[in-house]
């Protein structure tokens, strides 16, 4: 690991876009399951009414 401020700036910008990327994929999977989780128990709920 290089110290922060030995890095190039193209280096940093990859770092940042790297983690923003996994960010918004963590986010969008949990939105994801989420609404999953939602729409399965709403048919659930259809299912056995």
């Amino acid at each position: 690991m290089t110290p922060y401020y030995d890095r190039t700036d193209k280096e940093l910008i990859a770092l940042l876009k790297e983690r923003d990327q996994e960010a918004f994929t963590e986010m969008f999977l949990a939105v994801f399951f989420g609404v999953f989780k939602k729409l399965t128990k709403f048919s659930n709920i259809l299912r056995y009414s």
